[in-house]
């Protein structure tokens, strides 16, 4: 492990924390990208940007999937907390179908139960149409 790495993941007192940098928790998101072809591909990090610039340098730390479907831009972010929760909420998002994804990305918002990780989609609602009077 390097030095800078090793001192970062140091907290107060210089025991080492894990999952927490400079004494700070960090704090895990969960972000949606869509590729060129209008594929969804879903992670989890604590620094959004710097994953993302990962992604479409289309280096070794992109993620193998992005390789092949190149990364067009991020379309959802969100925090979730700890590291444990993240990846809960991550496994049940990939569980979904692609219309409810969707939904959720249009959205703009995850609603989640905090233990289990489960996922409440929004309810698509039909568009309302007046009534024609005769």
């Amino acid at each position: 492990m390097s030095r800078g790495r090793q001192a970062a993941w140091r907290g107060a007192g210089g025991v080492l924390l894990w999952g927490q940098r400079g004494g700070e928790a960090l704090i895990w998101h969960l972000y949606v990208v869509r590729t060129v072809d209008r594929n969804l591909y879903a992670g989890v990090s604590t620094d959004v940007a710097r994953r993302f610039a990962e992604h479409a340098s289309q280096g070794r730390k992109a993620a193998k999937y992005l390789r092949a479907h190149r990364p067009a831009r991020l379309v959802f972010s969100q925090a979730i907390g700890t590291r444990s929760l993240a990846l809960k909420v991550e496994y049940r998002f990939k569980q979904l179908a692609k219309p409810q994804k969707e939904r959720i990305v249009r959205a703009g918002r995850l609603y989640f139960d905090e233990v289990s990780g489960r996922i409440a989609v929004p309810v698509r609602r039909p568009a309302i149409v007046p009534r024609q009077r005769i």
